[in-house]
């Protein structure tokens, strides 16, 4: 475990949100950075206790994170329907072309993707879940970390992350990745819940301070970052992406009626999350959802950054062989 230093600003000066998970034994608190607002979870796992998260009773049982009854296939019809919606915004950027998604699970996404004649490819850290977009569907998944499989740069146009961007222990370096292994002008797609944007976890947090009480969830962190619209934007902005659409939208309060609790505490959630809906669709305000769409830019600082380092490196070594020619 390591203890945190703010992936988009660098800070160090948390303050602690009165919300706990509990996963074999430890307790991982939820953290807000005080200069950028960014929230992650502290202290954040090691790769090897990330990848343990996601075997395959988390696709069986538990692929809402906390919403009990719902398993990766349960949810193939809204899937394919979400799909179909997301495909017809990117087809009106890149109509065609070789597209990846990151985190592709069983497939349901790419399958639909080739449907619509794009030429696809996954990649998926769960070996059975790859094995059975294969079988399935036929299409091509590479097991493993997105962040340690080799990819040429410049090889799609198109790259999706489907609520797996929030999973991402190291979310600028992933976005960086993806920057150099698209084609000029690619484009990018994030879906991500903005929980903590929504009006029932800010109520929730109030009154948890209020009543100095800290409330403790019994499943592993598996959001190891809570974005605000804000926040996502900023991270593309860091990394060469220019945001060309973003969607603001609201989940379906009913996709939250079997979710764990209490009687009374389901009673009231589900009030809130029914407010919430109103309000996001009526208004735009408490979204709990955010969809955005960016291009690969072609002037990028941190390109610049790693090739003055790189250059730096040279020089030392150069300097180096020069002393050692001379004594």
């Amino acid at each position: 475990m390591e203890q945190n230093v703010c992936q988009l600003c660098g800070g160090v000066d948390f303050r602690r949100l009165p919300v706990r998970n509990i996963f074999k034994n430890c307790g991982y608190d939820l953290v807000q950075c005080r200069n950028c607002n960014l929230i992650t979870v502290n202290p954040m796992s090691s790769r090897d206790t990330i990848r343990a998260f996601y075997r395959d009773e988390y696709f069986e049982k538990d692929y809402k994170c906390g919403v009990k009854g719902h398993s990766y296939y349960e949810e193939e019809s809204s899937t394919i329907e979400k799909a179909k919606q997301v495909l017809s915004l990117v087809n009106i950027l890149k109509p065609q072309g070789i597209l990846l998604e990151i985190g592709c699970a069983g497939g349901i996404f790419l399958n639909q993707a080739q449907k619509d004649d794009y030429q696809v490819e996954g990649v998926e850290v769960s070996l059975s879940m790859s094995q059975k977009a294969q079988e399935l569907y036929g299409v091509k998944v590479r097991q493993g970390d997105f962040e340690e499989v080799e990819f040429a740069s410049e090889s799609f146009d198109v790259i999706c992350m489907f609520d797996v961007f929030e999973h991402l222990r190291n979310p600028k370096e992933v976005l960086k990745k993806t920057h150099r292994i698209l084609k000029p002008e690619g484009i990018v797609v994030i879906d991500v819940p903005t929980t903590k944007n929504a009006l029932a976890f800010r109520l929730s947090v109030n009154l948890l301070k209020v009543l100095r009480k800290i409330r403790r969830i019994s499943l592993p962190p598996y959001h190891l970052y809570e974005y605000m619209p804000s926040t996502l934007q900023r991270f593309l902005n860091q990394t060469g992406f220019e945001s060309k659409d973003v969607h603001k939208y609201a989940a379906l309060p009913w996709k939250y009626l079997n979710e764990d609790g209490s009687g009374l505490t389901r009673i009231v959630l589900g009030m809130v999350r029914y407010l919430n809906y109103f309000l996001s669709v009526t208004f735009k305000v408490c979204t709990d959802r955010l969809l955005i769409i960016a291009q690969k830019g072609k002037d990028v600082v941190w390109e610049m950054e790693d090739k003055c380092k790189v250059q730096n490196e040279r020089n030392k070594n150069e300097e180096k062989e020069h002393q050692v020619v001379n004594s």
